[in-house]
């Protein structure tokens, strides 16, 4: 080893690298604070005792000195190559970026985390990548302007920091090595009590930094929840058999309606609704069967829609399945009713490459498949192609679909997008309810709470415009000639919340608003009727098939008894789930609905006979109760992921029934 490479001149480099320490505080310092803030935000002076207060504190600290550390070692390292002229710009290029990408994050972390208490995550980060332009097309004034700031800022902070290193490299200091050394093992100490604390109060500390600065405490079902690890092939008895549905049942054809975020609450079925908003559903009641108590799966679409057109509960992994890899069986509606000879097609508002929805629906038994990427010149929610179209093509597209099909049964599907937020509707659509203009900063995760009422006042106008729009299928149906022998179902994905626990719209909690959802049949013939017991929009898909006279599909996990007079949903769980902007999943058993955040690391036990509207947590007092409706959601998720975990379907198996 020669002098100029002995362990001394090592550590020197290492020190050059901690002269442009002064540039490197400068950034940090910004980030330090957003960290505080999360702190104080998430654990407010007072709330906790003195000695959790100094752990969680000390926790932090050893976080912040385990990232000081490593930046100490990346520096270090960088400057011991000795670089010279470009190489040396490009390093300081290299940090810069860095250090302000580091920062970029962070800040929208914080402001994820402002307006749901989640911080970013890595799904997030691919969500917001794999649909930038839908997303940058429907954003409102606030949010486009954060979605430009962000990157401005970051840039300006990288040419800043560009400037210093730069700065400091002209004018180098060398630091003694204990000058170095001191600060690298402060370093260390604090990791290691940081270390230590986070794995004595996991719970406490979960949450208190963004996800992406945790190395030690990991999210785990099996120490939140009891999920044992063990095979679920005991659990998953049935085979893969080929669906034979034998002649077309009563041969009824079936247009499905999906609308967007309309919670049961707001619909005429409730008492909370407002009179005169569905008055094409309302007279429909008479004649239609009604589901007072169905549950949405899920609240956000991309699970929720793909769920009740294919009875697959949708929580099938530890992330978010954006169905990249489906290697899993699943049958939609299309694919029983096309092998019972019906003519099959989709119509939809959306753009259903969102959430890459469009990999799920495209399977063999759809014939045609039309979304608003499909009409480039169509009126449109938002700008550009990747917006939203209005109702109104997606129904003459079908009409003439219909008007040029071949004679036999036929199944169609219209995704209907008015009642999606900011709730618009066509310039020439009738808006009685007012005020509505939104003259004020808006965005899908926080508008004023000032302003809920002109919020609903735009759901009412936009839940009416829909029901016009049925009103017209209705009429189309009739003039052809197959009202009479068409079944006509209408179900909401998920519900929509209006600041009744603190955060508007949908896909953030699992509270009544958000997931009890609004679902009616109308069969021909049929007189009307409503079902109080508690339901799955699960079963929608099994229920159809029911009505028309065909058996059940194997692969579909929801029941299709429900219109037998024995039918009894008050011992059936119910599930639902969250894999978002959160991560949840509750069940309902009865009136007792249990939900646990994994994010948080709370529970949530209510009452829904004595607390319809969720304000009074039972948790801490029914610790007894709590226990059993953990153990109902723990068995059905051991059973549920280990089925995708273990790729049962390998050994010939469906996914279990539920109750």
């Amino acid at each position: 080893m020669t002098r100029n490479e002995d362990p001394v001149t090592v550590i020197r480099g290492f020190a050059r690298g901690l002269a442009q320490w002064p540039v490197v505080a400068a950034a940090w310092a910004i980030h330090c604070a957003l960290l505080l803030y999360v702190f104080l935000s998430r654990f407010p002076i007072g709330q906790l005792g003195l000695g959790e207060t100094t752990l969680v504190a000390l926790g932090l600290v050893g976080f912040v000195g385990l990232e000081a550390a490593l930046l100490a070692v990346l520096v270090g390292a960088l400057e011991a190559l000795r670089p010279r002229g470009a190489l040396a710009a490009a390093i300081d290029l290299l940090k810069s970026l860095g250090i302000a990408l580091v920062l970029v994050v962070l800040v929208i972390s914080t402001l994820k985390f402002i307006t749901t208490s989640i911080h970013l995550k890595v799904t997030d980060v691919w969500f917001g990548y794999t649909n930038f332009r839908q997303i940058l097309q429907e954003a409102q004034l606030a949010e486009l302007i954060a979605l430009l700031a962000l990157p401005t800022a970051g840039l300006v902070v990288a040419i800043g920091l560009w400037i210093g290193f730069r700065r400091h490299r002209a004018r180098p200091r060398e630091l003694p090595v204990g000058r170095f050394l001191v600060p690298v093992g402060a370093c260390a100490l604090l990791l290691a009590i940081g270390g230590l604390f986070s794995v004595v109060l996991p719970q406490v500390l979960a949450g208190v930094v963004p996800e992406g600065h945790w190395a030690v405490l990991q999210r785990s079902h099996s120490r939140f929840l009891n999920i044992a690890d063990t095979p679920a092939a005991r659990n998953s008895e049935r085979g893969i058999v080929r669906y034979q549905p034998g002649d077309a049942g009563t041969g009824w054809n079936v247009v499905l309606v999906m609308l967007e975020s309309v919670p049961w609450k707001r619909t005429f079925s409730s008492p909370e609704g407002r009179a005169g908003v569905m008055p094409n559903l309302e007279r429909l009641a008479a004649e239609s069967v009604i589901f007072e108590r169905a549950y949405a799966v899920s609240t956000h679409s991309d699970y929720a829609q793909m769920a009740i057109l294919s009875s697959l509960y949708p929580r099938k992994y530890e992330h978010h399945d954006y169905y990249l890899d489906i290697d899993y069986p699943r049958t939609l509606i299309w694919d029983a009713l096309q092998a019972a000879g019906y003519t099959t097609s989709l119509f939809s508002c959306q753009n259903e490459r969102w959430g890459n929805m469009l990999a799920f629906l495209e399977t063999p038994g759809l014939d045609v498949l039309r979304h608003s990427l499909h009409w480039p010149d169509a009126e449109r929610k938002g700008s550009g192609l990747e917006s939203k179209v209005y109702e109104q093509t997606p129904i003459e597209e079908w009409q003439r679909w219909r008007r040029e099909r071949v004679d036999g049964p036929y199944f169609t599907y219209l995704n209907f997008q008015s009642n999606h937020f900011p709730y618009e509707v066509p310039a020439d659509a009738p808006t009685p309810y007012r005020p509505f203009e939104l003259d004020f900063a808006a965005s899908f995760l926080r508008y004023p709470i000032g302003k809920v009422d002109v919020m609903q006042n735009r759901f009412d106008n936009a839940l009416h415009h829909a029901d016009r729009k049925i009103g017209e299928i209705i009429e189309f149906l009739d003039e052809i000639g197959d009202w009479d022998s068409t079944a006509l179902i209408v179900v909401s994905d998920h519900g929509e919340a209006f600041y009744e626990h603190g955060q508007p719209t949908h896909g953030t909690s699992l509270y009544e608003e958000q997931v009890r959802s609004f679902w009616m049949v109308r069969v021909p013939g049929g007189s009307g009727r409503r079902i109080e017991q508690p339901v799955s929009l699960l079963d929608v898909a099994p229920t159809l098939l029911e009505l028309l006279g065909l058996p059940a599909h194997r692969n579909f996990q929801g029941r299709g008894d429900l219109l037998e007079p024995s039918y009894d949903g008050s011992e059936r769980p119910l599930f639902f789930t969250i894999q978002g902007l959160t991560q949840e999943d509750g069940v309902l058993l009865g009136d007792e609905k249990l939900i646990l955040n994994w994010d948080h690391r709370s529970k949530a036990l209510f009452d829904l006979a004595e607390d319809p509207d969720e304000m009074s947590n039972l948790a801490d007092a029914h610790p007894e109760r709590l226990q059993e409706m953990e153990q109902v959601l723990a068995g059905f998720l051991q059973s549920q992921l280990a089925y995708y975990r273990e790729r049962l379907w390998t050994r010939g198996l469906y996914p279990s029934a539920l109750p």
